[in-house]
């Protein structure tokens, strides 16, 4: 999931054809997450590949957008916070438990969590594993917007109806070279050699706590309990 969705921005940065970076799911749901399994059968990704991963995201000089429906679970919820807009639909959720997987918050969600929603709130979300419902993220500042049921679009095989989506149409008219220009210095308006840093000190810590005795037993139990609770795999 990491490689191919880094590819893609990157590729998505270099094509003059690109104007905008649309992510979204499918099925009516953005993203579960991890395979939980991997957490057990594989060792885990490098911290530099997380970090490179997430700042295929931060660091990208186009307007990004995000479509969540349902569950966005794990490291794909923090990159929400990396995005200029996001529209959710009424029953989205965004959920990062990474306290009770015993990991390490990602994503660089412990800078960009307090920034957008507050320190307070972003306490909850990330010590307690509490779900952001879109209702929620609206009120935090998290989202752009909430689009009811009636007004959503058909993301199969592909989202057609880009009306539907708020200002997408917009962002598309307008001239790539000025869009580009301002995007540029939101992103370079950001102290990114700090912000790179904290990212590779979240990912090294989440890389040992996956290399730590007793991590996969833990893991095994979380999913068990996760199964008798119907969650959503991470």
């Amino acid at each position: 999931m990491y490689n191919e969705l880094k590819e893609s921005l990157q590729l998505a940065q270099k094509l003059d054809e690109v104007k905008v970076v649309l992510v979204y799911g499918a099925q009516g749901d953005f993203s579960s997450g991890n395979d939980m399994d991997n957490f057990i059968n594989l060792p885990p990704d490098s911290a530099q590949n997380i970090s490179d991963f997430t700042f295929a995201f931060a660091g990208l000089t186009k307007p990004l957008y995000f479509f969540v429906q349902g569950c966005a679970v794990g490291i794909i919820a923090t990159m929400a916070a990396h995005a200029d807009f996001v529209y959710c639909s009424e029953n989205a959720f965004f959920f990062t438990p990474f306290m009770g997987l015993q990991l390490a918050t990602e994503g660089l969600c412990s800078i960009k969590f307090p920034e957008i929603m507050g320190r307070r709130k972003a306490a909850e979300v990330l010590f307690l594993d509490q779900r952001v419902t879109a209702q929620d993220a609206l009120k935090y500042r998290f989202i752009n917007g909430i689009i009811k049921r009636d007004d959503l679009p058909a993301t199969e095989p592909l989202i057609q109806d880009i009306e539907k989506l708020p200002y997408l149409k917009k962002l598309l008219s307008t001239d790539s070279k000025t869009m580009q220009n301002a995007k540029k210095l939101l992103v370079q308006g950001q102290d990114m050699q700090r912000l790179r840093q904290h990212n590779m000190l979240e990912q090294t810590l989440c890389e040992n706590a996956q290399l730590a005795p007793g991590f996969k037993d833990h893991i095994r139990n979380y999913m068990k309990k996760g199964m008798k609770k119907e969650q959503p795999k991470l």
